[in-house]
């Protein structure tokens, strides 16, 4: 197997934070890919030695958006057989560590990078019953399930998870070996109804490979996530990094963090910390 590692974008705002981060993922030994939500102009994104997805998707929040886009990526990729780990990363994300000491992590992590924080929680709500994501859908479909939704799903619990699988659940940040990626499309594959059934779940992003790796024999191959995210605030969304976390997410030993806003004083800091660390000459603000 080849050690090249495949880094995909998902974004849809803020092309110069975007092109903030990619200035720090360029290596020799590292592909990039970008996907845009299509509900934006891809142009501002378009940016040297960064491939964009054939094919876009609306990415809704809470919805199977994501999903699609990471799947056809994965099916891509597949036939160039080129590829040891595959990780993504949102527009708002920003390396904790040097290009080359990532890549060097890459080489020698082991298994699926994946968090399950939340298994244990009670969760049922977001697939028990059937979710819609008007935003994802045509117009007439779009309206009768919002009519559905309103009148009948959201009172009537009645779905399980298929097959008997187990729930597990967790922060939709993931970075897979080739293995994890060829069970994955393996998986639906032979089982295209669970695509029918995850897209109506709620935040399927946080379920979906979750459950199909937690229910697979690589299941003792999953470590913990390589992204630091503060969920300290216990919303639906994770806190906003600032200066005053910077030696809470360096010390973690993640390579990754999230969220960042575009104009945030930590990324200069951020920038400062690298340059020094690998003696690199990348000006703040690239």
């Amino acid at each position: 197997m080849s050690e090249r590692y495949a880094i995909l974008l998902l974004v849809h705002k803020d092309p110069e934070q975007v092109r903030r981060l990619v200035d720090h993922l360029r290596h020799p030994d590292v592909d990039l890919f970008i996907h845009v939500d299509a509900k934006f102009d891809p142009a501002p994104f378009a940016m040297p030695g960064v491939v964009p997805l054939d094919r876009r998707f609306v990415v809704s929040w809470g919805g199977f958006g994501w999903m699609r886009a990471c799947l056809g990526w994965f099916e891509a990729l597949e036939k160039t057989a080129k590829y040891s780990r595959f990780a993504i990363l949102s527009g708002q994300d920003y390396p904790l560590r040097p290009i080359t000491e990532i890549v060097e992590a890459f080489h020698h992590l082991q298994g699926e990078c994946l968090d399950l924080a939340w298994s244990s929680e009670n969760h049922d709500y977001r697939f028990d019953v059937f979710w819609v994501h008007p935003p994802e859908m045509p117009f007439l479909r779009r309206f009768r399930d919002r009519l559905l939704r309103k009148f009948w799903y959201r009172n009537h619990h009645w779905r399980r998870l298929p097959y008997g699988l187990e729930f597990a659940c967790g922060s939709a940040f993931w970075n897979f070996s080739a293995q994890g990626v060829s069970h994955i499309l393996s998986r639906v594959r032979a089982q295209p109804d669970l695509i029918r059934f995850f897209e109506n779940t709620l935040i399927s992003d946080e379920m979906f490979f979750h459950i199909l790796l937690w229910n697979s024999p690589l299941r003792d191959r999953i470590r913990p996530s390589t992204h630091y995210i503060d969920w300290t605030l216990r919303g639906e969304h994770p806190k906003t990094l600032e200066v005053e976390d910077l030696d809470l997410m360096l010390s973690s030993g993640a390579l990754f963090a999230r969220k960042f806003t575009k104009d945030a004083v930590v990324l200069d800091e951020l920038d400062r910390r690298l340059r020094r660390k690998d003696g690199s000459d990348v000006p703040v603000g690239a």
